[in-house]
Parts: structure tokens; sequence; C-alpha cells
């Protein structure tokens, strides 16, 4: 608590009240929680440098003219991709925030991911366009046509050697990357037919708004749609191998309806210990385990819709972007929020884990594309597990 200055005394009103110190006549004190959860009283100079650390820890890496719908950490360099609503790509140099390249295209860049070598970047955008880009120099390599609806997802394998995308009219393609980068120099390609490899796993149905492949298995991808279904395919066999519903595994009692919009699936990410996280519109975030196809965890702390979910590289944290402006770090076998991240206004759309797990890339609303230091945000409390 503060001390007290005896001077001022008659020109306050101090309440203490519920965890609030705030000041009702004279001279403003503060205004604050000035509980550390943990029992402890919190004075103002230690609020202060809990700002202060928070403030340090996260950085805005730079902006685009509109919101941001994407972001990726590219693996083996200070590389960030992200891509927005104002129709481009912008690569980063998470080191000092510079723009190394700015990427044009025909809609908004809804998705886009590094290949696991840091060679290619591929973008989706909301023009039905898939490009694959060449880095560093961010040639474009090819465009890939046949592409009927907006792109709202994209993926490769561990490997390389395939690129999926999910779209807007429920199609889910694939092309064996491999042999697209090794059949073209820059150009892009004129008609589907050209496309080695081309292969439909989904024809139509609702719209995939999120894909992923297992970080170990390249032949497993996995779908998220509009109607609440997560998919399992074998890419190679073109073959639904199982469907999981949350209300085939939910509690009875609860909304069964496929029409519910609460239901829809918006972001999904794999980890190598075989677990599949999914984000929904009723702002939960549901655990499954790959193998017997169950629901492990559901696991609430948002208040609103969860635009994305990323594993860290261990797979052991969970990061969470919502609509309610927050990020959360999750040590998701506990069910357990190790931290709150606030510092977007507005919506926060996409979030990446850097292949250290040590800082978080973000993306959203606001426009800016931001980089936490989990190591010391929040009081280091985002890597206590």
């Amino acid at each position: 608590m503060a001390p007290k200055n005896r001077n001022l005394f008659p020109f306050f009103a101090v309440l203490i009240s519920a965890g609030v110190v705030a000041s009702l006549g004279g001279t403003f004190l503060w205004i604050s929680d000035w509980s550390g959860g943990d029992g402890r009283v919190i004075s103002p100079l230690e609020m202060q440098d809990q700002a202060s650390t928070q403030s340090s820890a996260v950085r805005t890496i730079g902006s685009h003219a509109a919101t941001v719908l994407s972001v990726a950490a590219e693996a083996t360099s200070p590389l960030i991709a992200s891509g927005s609503y104002d129709s481009t790509v912008k690569l980063w140099n998470r080191n000092d925030a510079e723009v190394a390249r700015s990427l044009a295209h025909e809609g908004r860049v809804n998705d886009l991911v590094f290949t696991t070598d840091g060679q290619q970047l591929i973008t989706g955008s909301g023009s039905g366009d898939v490009n694959l880009w060449r880095l560093p120099s961010a040639d474009l390599i090819a465009t890939l046509p046949g592409n009927a609806g907006r792109i709202m997802s994209v993926a490769t394998s561990l490997d390389n050697t395939t690129l999926a995308v999910g779209s807007g009219n429920g199609a889910i393609k694939t092309w064996a990357l491999d042999e697209i980068l090794s059949s073209t120099r820059g150009n892009a390609l004129a008609s589907e037919s050209e496309l080695p490899g081309a292969s439909t796993l989904n024809a139509i149905g609702p719209q995939i708004n999120a894909i992923a492949f297992h970080p170990v298995n390249p032949n497993l991808l996995v779908s998220g749609d509009q109607a609440g279904a997560i998919r399992i395919w074998d890419v190679a066999q073109r073959q639904n191998t199982r469907t999981l519903t949350a209300s085939a595994s939910e509690e009875a009692g609860e909304e069964n309806s496929k029409e519910n919009s609460a239901e829809r699936i918006l972001s999904l990410a794999v980890n190598s210990r075989g677990y599949i996280a999914s984000g929904s519109a009723d702002a939960s975030i549901r655990i499954w385990n790959l193998e017997n196809a169950q629901l492990t965890q559901t696991l609430r702390g948002h208040d609103l819709v969860v635009a994305d979910v990323a594993f860290s590289p261990d797979g052991t944290l969970l990061a969470s972007a919502s609509y309610d402006e927050t990020i959360k770090i999750w040590d998701w076998q506990k069910n357990e929020v190790l931290c709150t991240l606030n510092g977007h206004s507005g919506f926060v759309y996409s979030v990446a884990f850097s292949d250290a797990g040590d800082t978080l890339i973000s993306g959203g609303y606001d426009g800016t594309v931001r980089s936490w230091d989990l190591v010391t945000v929040a009081g280091g409390n985002c890597l206590a597990y």
C-alpha cells in the first residue's frame, strides 16, 4: 500500500473495495486492480514496473492499411510474413522491424504459409489466387489457377512435397509442390492441366475455413468447415477417413444443429503429439486426440469467436487469438490459461510461434503486426508451465 501523506489526507477519500484503489476527491491517486493474483498487494511503483515490462515485451513490427488477416514466422530466419485486407503481403525482418518486401494481390490475403525449408512462401487470396513466391528474392514462381471459390486456408506438408488449399465453396485441392517448383521458372501457369500432381479431395460443400497437415505424417491432412465438422484426410488415397463434430462429442443437451453458426470451425492446429486444437465461433477451443478421434478437452476463457490457434513447436503450449481483442497462452493439457496478452485494438485474427517458441507474432483488425516476447511479457507467466 502506498505510504500516507498526512498533509494531503483532508483532501482525499480513498476507497479500498474489491481490490480497487481510487481517489474520490482532491488529487487523483490511481485506479487499479491491486491484487497480484496470489494475495499480494501491488504498489503503484510495482504497477508501473509491470506496465513498463509489458511495454518492452511487445513490439509493433509494422502495419498495413487495413486488417491483418494472417501472419507466419519463418523457422530458419527472422523473416515474418503478414497478409492483409489491403491486398498485400508484407515481409518483415522481426529483428529491426523493417519491411523487406511488399507483394501485391488481386484480393484480400486470407492465409499464407512458409515452406518448412524457408525457400518459398505460399499465399491465398479472396480472389481465388494461390501464389508461390521464391525467397528471399520474393519473385513469383507460379500462380495456381482453377480455384472457383475464394481461398480461405493454405498449408504445406512437412517434407514440402504437397500443397493444400481450402476454399469458400468447400473445395479442398492438393498439388505436388515439389514438382511445381522443379517445373516452373517464375511464369504463371495458364491452366489447371499444367499443374503437376493436381488432385481434389473435396469438390464442394460448406466453406473450408482451416486446413493443417500433421507435422510428422505428410499424408495426413485435417480440415475444419463452416458446418462445424473436422475431417481427417488420407491425401494419397484422397479419402476422408474420419469426421469429428462437437455436437457428437459434447454433453447431451447442447445445441447440435449443423446449421448452428456457433459450431463453425474457424481455425485448426495439429501438434506432433497427435492432438488437434480447433477454434470455434462459440468462443471455445476443443482438443481432440487424433488416434482415437475423441474430444479430450474444451478450453473456455475467451468471450468471443476464436479466430486462430497455434501450437508451440514442442506442442506443449497453445496460443489463441480472439475477437475479444486478446491473445491467450494455454497449458492445454491442464486446461489452464497461463497468460492473457492485451494490446490489439479490435479483433485479433492470427497468431504464430517463432521456431524457438519464445516469441509470438500476431495480427488483427487494427492493421498492426506485433511481436510478443513470451519470456518477459505478463511477468514471465506465459512460459510458466
